[in-house]
């Protein structure tokens, strides 16, 4: 549940001490190209016991996904919508939202 270690063709990713968070890593330059496979690995060590909670066990309880986006995209967790003006009889919703270029591309 807790201290993943992720990798993907030998390079490690990343590390999370946490099993309650969301994470995510870049993949895109540690891609192998073509007709081979690309290996992706997780490693869960929860050795240090006791865990959280009542459950003393280890594994993964959550969703995995694997993202694939063009160069140009919503950034992940990019979007965000709040209400500063509440009232009975209207409100105001505000959007947000940030793009990430990882392209050649500049300018609009």
């Amino acid at each position: 549940m807790a201290n993943s270690m992720v990798w993907i063709n030998g390079q490690l990713l990343g590390k999370r001490p946490y099993g309650y968070s969301s994470f995510s890593y870049e993949l895109t330059d540690k891609l192998i190209p073509g007709n081979v496979p690309n290996i992706i690995a997780v490693r869960v060590d929860n050795s240090d016991q006791p865990a959280s909670r009542w459950y003393a066990g280890a594994g993964i309880y959550r969703h995995v996904r694997l993202v694939s986006v063009q160069p140009i995209h919503l950034d992940h967790w990019g979007v965000f919508v709040t209400t500063p003006i509440v009232s009975e009889s209207q409100a105001t919703v505000a959007i947000g939202a940030t793009v990430a270029n990882q392209s050649a591309r500049t300018g609009w």
